[in-house]
This record gives structure tokens, sequence and C-alpha cells, in this order.
């Protein structure tokens, strides 16, 4: 079973599986972050949890952060090149850079991927930060300029 990260609360980080969630409470910072606001030390004793320096829990997390929020941009991207009959995101942006009769709408789709890139960055910056509370995913997405064709 692939291992979780975790940052506790209390005292400390390390990994835990899946079965050994069981008994601890656990609050979902994204799909492979959780947060322990049990009792961490019985935790570890139990599964036997690997200490980190600040220094290395702070790269997992903030790592972990922005390949989660990354993910959600890059499939709300997918979902709207979709949308409009394309592929992906990718053969869609393509489309920006040669004259014909979908270069406008793609690249109005670029421009958008573009703000939203811009906006998502600088918020994942601000969380890691600590500059702001770290939105859901919905709230995060919400938050995304709206995407206006011509």
């Amino acid at each position: 079973m692939a291992s979780t990260f975790v940052r506790a609360t209390n005292t400390g980080v390390g990994f835990i599986t899946h079965e050994d969630r069981i008994g601890f409470t656990l609050q979902g910072v994204s799909d492979d972050i959780y947060e322990v606001s049990g009792d961490y030390q019985a935790w570890r004793d139990r599964v036997g949890g690997v200490e980190l320096s600040a220094l290395e829990a702070t790269a997992l997390l903030n790592g972990a952060l922005v390949a989660t929020y990354t993910k959600a941009l890059e499939t709300l991207y997918d979902q709207q090149a979709q949308a409009k009959r394309y592929d992906n995101r990718l053969t869609f942006a393509l489309r920006a850079g040669y004259a014909g009769p979908y270069q406008a709408e793609a690249l109005a789709f670029a421009t958008w991927m573009d703000a939203c890139n811009v906006y998502g960055y600088t918020q994942m910056a601000r969380v890691i930060a600590a500059e702001r509370a770290l939105p859901t995913i919905e709230e995060f997405i919400a938050e995304l300029p709206a995407l206006v064709y011509p």
C-alpha cells in the first residue's frame, strides 16, 4: 500500500499507509496530505512514522500542494478544450498560433489559460507564505477568471 504524507498539528510529520489511518483523526489537505489532529506520538509509535526536518516537511508539503492544484488547473483546461471538441488543452491552444477559422477561439482559450495560471500560482504562493488560507479545489476553481470566447 502506498504511503500518504502526513503533517501533524502538534509535533512532527511522517508517512502513513491507508490501513494505519484507522483510529486517528485525519483532516484532508489534499489527495496525498493529511493533518493528524489526534495523538501523533501514538500514531508514530504504532506505525514507525519517519520524522522529517522542518525544511524537508515544508518542501514535501509545498510540492504536494502545487502538484494537487496544478492537476486541478490542467483538468479544468482539458474539460474546457473538450467542450469545444478538442482532444485536450494542448491541441486547443496550439491553434492560436495558426491563421484559420479556429484561431480566434483558440487565442481566447490560451489567453484565459495563461490568466488562470498567473492567478492560480500567485494564490498557491500566498498559501505557502501563509498569506491566505488553503482553499478547497472547488473554491480555487471558482476564483479563476471566466473564459470568454469572441
